[in-house]
């Protein structure tokens, strides 16, 4: 039965092989980045005296951040991160505005109206692989990924299980409610060739992201596209029905979750204030995802920030996010980016069709600078 929301292997084939998952422990020590201040000249208004206030003493830089999509629980770690201290401390005086579906962040990002939003990976992905990513004619703009929040894409299909939902085959004949240009919609082909799916016998119906759990509680639509992090709004909204869910990572576990994007040009001309952001950020995440205690500081957190939205369901989705964010293999630390990964996703994309071309160089879309350890630097003065 698929109604479990644990992560598939992230480095296995394409399709996940059932009982065979090996997680590592997930540890504070590992997952912290080092923080890293670099004087720089930076790219807009927005940004250029970064360097300069940290040498002048004249006060933090300010940074708007986008979340992923407005500020349901997942979101959250931002918020508590925001109230320990975490920004602060890294001299960054943070707004947060609650993001959008489709390419509403990516143009927001593009227009300098924020300096980072947190965007779904494969989105950025298809971009790149179809050459849209740029400042030419006919491009969305220039941008990288700088660091990786999950490793493992979150999207998945969400359905009542009394409505006899229990498998990804189940849902032939069936009418999904997604979110109109989300990545679940974009992937939606992809997806059902691979779990053996006949995409042209189901039907998509378009809905705001809020209305989901609605929906489907209310039988207009017979499974919902939705992140698993959701699964604690959507099974309060079904209740008694059970949910199963149904992650597209089972069968693309090579393609990353949510990931942070910057304008290239920030990147380039004040990487000490990228890597303060991404050190902050990463550590209010992996704070966030430590124990139950933690969770339900980010769900009051997040709770605080947005009263719309329930502190106790915001919790659950964060223990559900526990699971998803994950010290990888060898201990690489949370936040970190592969280059043969993101190869392997460009070449997934590819085989489903979704890119014309897998062989770019993943430098082009991803800065896999930001989050590496650099090696510490030798101050003993030599003898001669």
């Amino acid at each position: 039965m698929h109604s479990t929301t644990a992560p598939p292997d992230r480095l296995g084939p394409h399709r996940r092989d059932a009982g065979r998952d090996r997680w590592l422990p997930l540890t504070a020590a590992a997952a912290v980045l080092t923080v890293l201040v670099a004087p720089a000249v930076v790219a807009c208004s927005a940004d250029r005296q970064s360097t300069e206030n940290l040498a002048a003493g004249r006060g933090a830089d300010k940074v708007t951040y986008l979340t992923a999509f407005g500020t349901p629980g997942r979101e959250g770690f931002v918020f508590l991160g925001k109230d320990k201290g975490y920004f602060s401390e890294n001299q960054i005086d943070l707004e947060v505005v609650g993001g959008a579906a489709g390419d509403k962040n990516f143009q927001m990002i593009v227009a300098g109206q924020a300096q980072f939003a947190a965007v779904d990976y494969t989105g950025v992905a298809m971009l790149a692989g179809n050459h849209r990513l740029g400042a030419g004619k006919d491009q969305l703009g220039d941008f990288k990924i700088v660091a990786a929040l999950q490793p493992t894409t979150l999207i998945a299909l969400m359905a009542k299980t009394n409505r006899g939902i229990v498998t990804p085959r189940d849902l032939a004949g069936k009418r999904l409610g997604i979110a109109s240009g989300a990545v679940p919609e974009k992937l939606w082909p992809g997806y059902a060739k691979l779990a053996g799916i006949d995409a042209s016998h189901t039907k998509i119906v378009n809905f705001a992201p809020p209305q989901l759990p609605a929906m489907l509680a209310g039988d207009k639509v017979d499974a919902v596209g939705i992140f698993v992090t959701g699964k604690p709004g959507v099974a309060q909204a079904v209740r008694p029905s059970q949910v199963t869910v149904l992650p597209y990572g089972d069968y693309m576990n090579d393609l990353y979750g949510n990931v942070l994007i910057a304008r290239s040009d920030l990147i380039e001309r004040d990487p000490g204030l990228v890597r303060r952001f991404t050190a902050a950020l990463i550590k209010s995440l992996t704070y966030s995802v430590q124990n139950d205690q933690t969770a339900a500081e980010c769900g009051k957190a997040t709770h605080k920030a947005a009263p719309a939205t329930d502190k106790d369901t915001a919790t659950e989705e964060i223990k559900e996010m526990r699971n998803w964010v994950k010290v990888g293999p060898a201990n690489e630390p949370i936040g970190s980016l592969d280059p043969a990964r993101v190869r392997k996703g460009l070449s997934l994309l590819r085989s489903l069709g979704l890119i014309a071309d897998s062989d770019i160089d993943p430098a082009s879309f991803v800065d896999f600078t930001i989050t590496s350890t650099p090696k510490p630097v030798d101050r003993r003065r030599s003898t001669r």
